[in-house]
């Protein structure tokens, strides 16, 4: 169900986290030591050695793309699905592409760059969630991608209305965490997780009630 395009932007953003590990790999220090977790405020709080720096990043993108790869085979609404495609496409492309990102500013952080890998992360998921807020009223009901909640599932109606105020809210959501991560980059992590599970709320009620007025159910 994944585009040729998508499956050939995945591959090239892999072979380019293996590229970049490649190189890390022969000329940093065997005891280099590699950012891994950062706290709410952007700082290191973890580092592992160079070769769990090296593979953490590419083992994590091929298991997610080869999952929703997996998935997609086994949707069981396929033809939904394939209406839903620009969303499939642009979502695995969107976080495929931040992954690697991630994966070189690592990488750049473990070779002595100066940089914030925070605000990387946060411009990425705002463009991210833009791109999602943009598709998700064009989706149809499907197991794989959307709002899929027992409502919105049931009810087509639930479904359409849902991802209609859901396209809004990622949108704007993206918006705001764009502009936290330019002027208030120590608070892009709250504004990422306040917004994210405030919206995943709102929706979650939202295809409740969609549901409980849907013209098919109340007939």
């Amino acid at each position: 169900m994944i585009s040729r395009w998508v499956v050939k932007t995945a591959v090239s953003a892999l072979a380019a986290m293996g590229l970049a590990s490649l190189a890390a790999w022969f000329t940093l220090p065997a005891d280099t030591r590699v950012p891994l977790h950062f706290d709410a405020a952007g700082e290191v709080d973890r580092y592992g050695s160079l070769a769990e720096g090296l593979v953490m990043m590419p083992l994590i993108a091929a298991a997610v793309f080869l999952l929703i790869f997996w998935l997609g085979k086994q949707e069981p609404r396929k033809a939904n699905l394939q209406r839903s495609r620009q969303l499939l496409d642009w979502t695995v492309t969107g976080s495929m592409v931040l992954l690697a990102a991630i994966h070189l500013a690592i990488l750049g952080l473990a070779a002595g760059w100066d940089f914030s890998v925070t605000r990387l992360i946060s411009f990425g998921l705002g463009l991210l969630f833009v791109l999602i807020g943009n598709f998700l009223p064009k989706t149809r009901s499907n197991f794989l991608v959307g709002v899929r909640t027992p409502w919105t599932l049931s009810s087509d109606y639930s479904w359409l209305r849902t991802h209609i105020w859901g396209g809004r809210g990622f949108v704007l959501l993206g918006v705001v965490i764009i502009a936290v991560a330019a002027w208030a980059p120590a608070m892009s992590a709250y504004a990422i997780l306040a917004g994210t599970l405030s919206l995943a709320f709102g929706l979650i009620v939202a295809s409740w009630f969609f549901w409980r007025n849907d013209p098919e159910m109340r007939s």
